[in-house]
């Protein structure tokens, strides 16, 4: 009779941390060494050569990603993040949000709106709520068309504040709409996008741990808007 082995929570943090050191050093060497090559340091490449200088970058970025994303939530798992919980300006984290999510996929010329009151505030982890609102972010650009918006808002509730990103993509259906947040869950006709479905899994641990929830609303072909909800804070 097969018995499952299970390792001590402790012994498991330091596994990964230790996979994710030792996975993580030799892929930034390759990022780098390909950057040179793509950059033609070495001297000039035919098309085909930088071609796969290119690829080479590309899939060892994406491997980083994805060790990132398997050692973050491994730590919200088991609530070892340090958080530091401090009343935060919304304007102010989406500004730089928005700022850092234009260069994700700048030849789908998208255009990306803020609407939020500088007044507005919250009770939350700084870099944390950047985490989220990247991730947001980051899967509003990834499956909206072409040429469309994307817009993140906030609006504050009695005791709590909202912000929402919302996308001109394909829509989720009713009964994939809480799976999504489950991890490892990819939905059928996404094959085709990077990720192994950890991204959202991450979102809604960190506002759990900042005393938040995350949801979703959407419709097939109406596009989605993801929210997180934050304790309200008032700003001196």
């Amino acid at each position: 009779m097969a018995h499952e082995l299970q390792m001590p929570a402790a012994a498991r943090a330091r596994f990964l941390a230790d996979l994710s050191h030792e996975v993580r050093s030799p892929l930034h060497a390759i990022i780098g060494f390909s950057e040179l090559l793509t950059d033609e340091a070495f001297g000039p490449l035919n098309p085909e050569q930088k071609s796969v200088a290119q690829d080479i970058h590309s899939a060892a970025e994406h491997l980083l990603r994805l060790m990132n994303d398997v050692l973050d939530l491994s730590r919200l798992q088991m609530a070892k993040l340090d958080l530091q919980i401090e009343v935060l300006s919304l304007a102010a984290v989406v500004e730089r949000s928005v700022h850092i999510a234009r260069g994700l996929a700048p030849e789908k010329r998208l255009a990306l709106v803020a609407e939020v009151d500088p007044a507005l505030a919250a009770r939350a982890d700084e870099r944390r709520v950047l985490q989220v609102l990247h991730n947001l972010l980051a899967n509003a650009i990834r499956y909206s068309p072409p040429g469309g918006t994307v817009t993140i808002a906030a609006r504050p509730e009695e005791t709590v504040v909202w912000t929402l990103v919302h996308d001109q993509g394909p829509g989720i259906a009713p009964d994939d709409q809480e799976r999504i947040f489950t991890p490892f869950v990819r939905l059928h006709g996404v094959e085709d996008y990077p990720g192994i479905g950890l991204g959202l899994s991450a979102v809604r641990k960190c506002a759990e741990l900042m005393s938040g929830r995350v949801g979703v609303e959407s419709r097939p072909e109406r596009g989605s808007i993801f929210w997180i909800e934050l304790p309200a804070g008032e700003r001196a």
